[in-house]
């Protein structure tokens, strides 16, 4: 049977979804479920891990980063001020 925790919580019991947030969710890949976190927040970073209980456990480590909207935004922002000083840059040389 295939498990997703955070910590010592389980998030996932073979294909049932026991996390509350409602923001959980599995997707059948083709090496087993793929564990989907729907409108993440900063609080969802961390190690996940993904077990196979069996006779003998074994289990593998995730770790989940989060970019924040924000940075994102002041990305875009740094980009605009750029492509605008290259077009003043190119209307005074022309």
């Amino acid at each position: 049977m295939l498990l997703w925790k955070r910590g010592e919580d389980f998030l996932t019991v073979g294909t049932q979804v026991v996390d509350r947030s409602g923001r959980m969710s599995l997707e059948s890949g083709p090496n087993g479920n793929v564990l989907i976190i729907a409108l993440a927040e900063q609080e969802d970073a961390g190690n996940y891990t993904c077990q196979i209980s069996t006779n003998r456990p074994s289990e593998l480590q995730h770790s989940v980063k989060i970019r924040s909207e924000l940075v994102v935004l002041l990305l875009l922002l740094l980009l605009l001020s750029l492509l605008l000083l290259l077009l003043l840059s190119l209307k005074t040389f022309l």
